[in-house]
């Protein structure tokens, strides 16, 4: 062994490192969300954060696949799941989703492990299926 693997953090110590950052940057979302308002007309909540109304609102007069997103996810973390779900049922997905990651995060810092297989398939369905139903829900709004 060389000096430089002396060095080099342990399997676990990188996975409960990467789990400690997953954990942290997807918690920054879900909080700020928690902290904002929910525009009472589903839409706008964004714009709490100094951030521009929707190009595609102001430019075509219909809503884009994230229209009322932020709205969504901030009733959801409020534990206001049917308004959630009214607003933009792919947001609510979304958020359960990144819950779920965050909570996947910090088991990786408690266990040292990473998740197990069928635990990251299960994960990559629900983030696709998130996709159809945002997609699903931007459709049945627009058309």
């Amino acid at each position: 062994m060389g000096p430089d693997a002396a060095r080099r953090p342990s399997q676990a110590a990188r996975v409960r490192i990467l789990g400690a950052a997953v954990a942290m940057v997807l918690s920054v979302p879900l909080l700020t969300a928690r902290l904002l308002s929910p525009d009472p007309a589903g839409l706008g909540t964004h714009q709490q954060l100094g951030l521009p109304p929707c190009s595609m609102r102001v430019l075509f007069d219909i809503r884009c696949p994230a229209c009322g997103m932020t709205t969504s996810w901030s009733h959801f973390m409020r534990g206001e799941l049917a308004t959630s779900l009214r607003v933009n049922a792919g947001g609510t997905a979304l958020a359960a989703v990144a819950i779920t990651v965050v909570l996947m995060g910090l088991k990786c810092v408690w266990t040292g492990d990473w998740p197990s297989m069928a635990a990251r398939k299960i994960l990559s369905v629900a983030v696709v299926a998130a996709g159809a139903i945002t997609v699903t829900d931007w459709l049945a709004r627009t058309f």
